[in-house]
């Protein structure tokens, strides 16, 4: 039992490091080329979460299952404004 939580709690762990990792790399690529964090925070960062849920949407479609895609897009939109 006590592996499970330790398991549960390592990959927390490794989920957030990579995070922490990738908006510290986005950040540095902005300082390097001079971007203003608040405009890599919209561009960069924002294209970066969008991705996988564009791709997943793509992949349904072409499955044939086009409902169920739509019901992805409109989960993003709802998944962005809360």
């Amino acid at each position: 039992m006590v592996f499970r939580y330790v398991t549960f709690f390592t990959c927390v762990v490794w989920v957030f490091t990579i995070a922490t990792e990738m908006v510290s790399l986005l950040t540095a690529l902005g300082v390097f080329w001079n971007i203003d964090g608040t405009v890599v925070g919209l561009t960069f960062l924002a294209w970066a979460n969008s991705i996988p849920d564009f791709v997943a949407n793509v992949s349904l479609t072409r499955g044939g299952k086009v409902r169920t895609a739509v019901g992805g897009v409109m989960r993003v939109v709802l998944r962005a404004v809360i």
